[in-house]
């Protein structure tokens, strides 16, 4: 793990750094300091480079890392985080080399955080949340983006009760290029559309890949509980029983305490369809469904 020392020495547009937040996935954040203003700094490790394959899985990571900070810069939403002063940057420290990037300081926890500390959302809160991220899935689309790892540690609640989307690394463009270089699809394995894991098929997914997405956290974030996990399962369990089972979801109130009114069951149990056909047509669908919801709350 670098220090924030070695960060900072090797990093001229950075004031200072602090230790670690978050290693996990691709990516080590650090807070850092530009300008007097606070920011996430993004830092990911290459591997070396032995041969030819090794090059271009680095390409690869430049490129997706490119597209990461191009869709924040494109996309202008307040649900969506946005880049930092720094772009893509790469860096030697101790013959390792490193990409890093910064995004915008997100004072607040993401919905794992906030489940492990404080337990289910409020129903309204859900709903605000799903309202806000369904409207960056829209625009994301609009562009012909897919966001792929919707989940609950990519749903951040600022202090102020916004809800916002992060981590882009694997957005897919359906204009540009394929970049993924893994051989399963790419994102958080137990909020993926059954149709994700179909990679013949990657081009013919749409936004609806996203919203069931979505669906599973609001799904998890009112009851606590995944809408086709079930414990003990494994990984390869859970694919075969999502891609060729046919159980309906338990409705959400059935599996929570909390006053769950029927419009949110099937608005939620309808996110998160097996068949992509039974979810909305549209992000401007499911907006609709949610504010006539909320006005009947």
């Amino acid at each position: 793990m670098l220090t924030p020392g070695e960060l900072q020495s090797a990093l001229a547009s950075v004031d200072s750094v602090e230790a670690h937040i978050n290693a996990g996935g691709q990516k080590t954040v650090y807070p850092c300091t530009i300008a007097e203003t606070q920011y996430a700094l993004k830092v990911i490790e290459l591997p070396p480079i032995a041969g030819e394959e090794d090059e271009a899985n680095r390409e690869s990571i430049r490129l997706r890392v490119a597209r990461e900070i191009e869709i924040m810069r494109e996309i202008e939403n307040t649900h969506l985080v946005r880049p930092g002063p720094m772009g893509l940057e790469q860096i030697s420290i101790s013959g390792v080399d490193y990409f890093c990037f910064t995004e915008e300081w997100i004072d607040g926890r993401d919905l794992y955080q906030i489940f492990q500390d404080a337990g289910t959302l409020a129903v309204n809160d859900c709903l605000s949340m799903a309202s806000e991220v369904n409207g960056v899935i829209g625009e994301l689309w609009e562009r012909s983006f897919l966001h792929r790892d919707i989940s609950m540690k990519n749903v951040m609640r600022r202090d102020s009760g916004e809800y916002v989307l992060i981590d882009l690394g694997y957005a897919f463009d359906f204009l540009g290029i394929s970049l993924t270089q893994q051989p399963g699809p790419p994102g958080t394995l137990h909020y993926m559309a059954p149709e994700r894991f179909d990679l013949s098929k990657k081009r013919e997914l749409d936004h609806r890949s996203d919203q069931f997405s979505l669906g599973v956290v609001s799904f998890a974030a009112i009851t606590g509980q995944h809408p086709y996990y079930q414990q003990g399962m494994s990984g390869d369990d859970y694919v075969h029983e999502l891609c060729n089972g046919n159980s309906v979801p338990a409705p959400p109130s059935s599996l929570t305490a909390n006053e769950v009114a029927p419009a949110v069951d099937k608005f939620i149990i309808r996110l998160v369809s097996r068949h992509r056909h039974m979810r909305f047509p549209s992000c401007a669908a499911v907006q609709r469904e949610l504010e006539s919801i909320l006005e009947i709350q």
